[in-house]
């Protein structure tokens, strides 16, 4: 089913298996307001976008750590769906479809989200580009703003205090470096 006009509800599925008739009433509308950013940076490229990590539960946090990944236990990824991280507010991963290498693509849509959410045309949370060296695999990780997913109680619940963090990890998560607001990602 779609959610919008060019994405449907499996792809945010990931591996967790949640079926859309048994997602929580948060989850539908953090992955709708997901959906919407993505829509509009996919107008902006005129390029598909691919999310290769969408909701997680425990059951598929846990696979992906058993295959060498390292998922956050407080991950937004979970959107409403682990009770044990009430204060997730959705996240994917993802890149551009089409040519050029993964780099390339998840370079390229993680400038794409930077300049919409500069210009003020998306509101997001964190956006994070991510490599890991195990695989080649690159992608990029945005999160839904906080600002509009949680009440105000929920948000000074939250430990993260950089609701836009902007920053690079070319060792799967271990580190990230920052890179300053109104800033692009250029390879070091």
């Amino acid at each position: 089913m779609n959610i919008t006009q060019h994405f449907a509800w499996s792809e945010f599925q990931g591996g967790s298996g949640l079926k859309m008739k048994d997602a929580s009433p948060e989850t539908l509308e953090e992955v709708k307001l997901m959906a919407g950013n993505l829509e509009i940076a996919r107008e902006e490229a005129g390029k598909p976008i691919r999310i290769v990590g969408g909701i997680r539960t425990a059951k598929s946090s846990e696979a992906i750590r058993k295959a060498g990944g390292r998922p956050s236990k407080t991950s937004d990824h979970f959107y409403g769906e682990n009770p044990d991280v009430p204060l997730a507010v959705g996240a994917v991963d993802a890149r551009f479809g089409g040519g050029g290498t993964k780099k390339q693509r998840a370079v390229e849509l993680f400038n794409t989200i930077l300049k919409l959410k500069y210009e003020g045309r998306i509101r997001t949370g964190q956006v994070l580009l991510e490599h890991d060296p195990a695989t080649g695999s690159w992608w990029t990780h945005v999160a839904n703003d906080p600002r509009l997913v949680l009440s105000p109680e929920d948000l000074a619940k939250r430990s993260d205090s950089n609701i836009n963090l902007v920053a690079y990890s070319l060792d799967n998560g271990k580190s990230f470096t920052m890179i300053p607001w109104g800033q692009y990602f250029k390879s070091p």
